[in-house]
């Protein structure tokens, strides 16, 4: 069974996701990193072009941060990259 989604239903989506982006600056930098490093996994596994360069862009930000502040401009920059999967 095919089921499309409302414009309301897609609007209340995307409001969410941006709810959960703002909330990575209320989490430790340890969560955001273990989220970001499941997050690389899942999108390898999906094996698409846009997944992996999504995930590149995560392990990059993994590898090279060492505070929060940089573990939330990790999860920002990848931002952009969502509409590409």
């Amino acid at each position: 069974m095919f089921v499309l989604a409302t414009r309301q239903e897609l609007a209340g989506w995307s409001c969410a996701h941006e709810a959960e982006l703002e909330l990575v600056a209320l989490l430790s930098a340890e969560r955001v990193r273990a989220r970001m490093e499941t997050a690389e996994q899942q999108l390898r596994m999906l094996n698409t072009p846009g997944a992996l360069s999504l995930a590149d862009h995560l392990h990059d930000a993994v590898s090279g941060a060492s505070s929060s502040v940089l573990w939330r401009d990790g999860v920002r920059s990848c931002r952009g990259a969502e509409s590409h999967l």
